[in-house]
């Protein structure tokens, strides 16, 4: 029966940043290993977003499940609430770094560090729009969701690069000039006020 990530990682009673690095996916699994209730699973098939283990483990391209709720856990841990006392979303967490469509470990790390970095931006934003903000506040925390989103789109960039969607140049190496043909040189414009097109320099044989 499928189990969601917000199951699994709920169960362990710990806050993100309680994540110890000696609770491994088993332990957690082990945690939630009584049968689920008939309500139990009806709530889970409700739930959307495709979350459970091996939905994930399909989507991100990551076999090991262990290594995926260590992500997961990481991305909770920089992912605001509100109060002390409040939970994390694990069903946002998971569905936003399902989103990425990561394909194995490395871009599962990047993927992380994605939703991460959009996390911690957009709180450093909303404490920009509090009410009660002071002038330095608001520059301070400004300041800090920039720096954050640069990094942000950075990591876009290089995963996007990654999977080879990078713009692409080309080089002319050789350009052969044969008799009564002309090099252009410079930038070829078209002005609609004229009947013809303004000429760049040229060079003719």
């Amino acid at each position: 029966m499928k189990r969601t990530v917000r199951k699994i990682l709920e169960s362990s009673q710990s806050s993100p940043g309680d994540y110890e690095d000696t609770v491994t996916g088993r332990e957690l699994e082990s945690r939630n290993g009584q049968k689920a209730t008939e309500s139990d699973s009806t709530a889970q098939s409700s739930e959307k977003g495709g979350n459970s283990l091996p939905e994930l483990q399909e989507a991100l391209g990551i076999v090991d499940h262990e290594l995926i709720l260590k992500l997961l856990s990481q991305i909770g841990g920089a992912t605001p609430i509100e109060g002390p006392k409040a939970a994390v979303d694990w069903s946002y967490v998971a569905t936003a770094f399902r989103g990425i469509g990561s394909k194995g470990e490395l871009e599962g790390l990047m993927a992380a560090q994605i939703v991460a970095t959009h996390n911690l931006g957009m709180e450093f934003l909303r404490r920009v729009a509090r009410q009660e903000q002071s002038n330095a506040g608001i520059d301070l925390n400004l300041n800090r969701g920039m720096k954050v989103l640069r990094m942000f789109a950075t990591l876009l960039e290089r995963l996007d690069h990654h999977r080879g969607k990078g713009g692409q140049k080309m080089v002319v190496e050789h350009v052969h000039i044969y008799k009564g043909g002309q090099a252009i040189v410079g930038t070829v414009s078209h002005d609609k006020s004229t009947s013809g097109s303004r000429k760049p320099d040229e060079e003719q044989d």
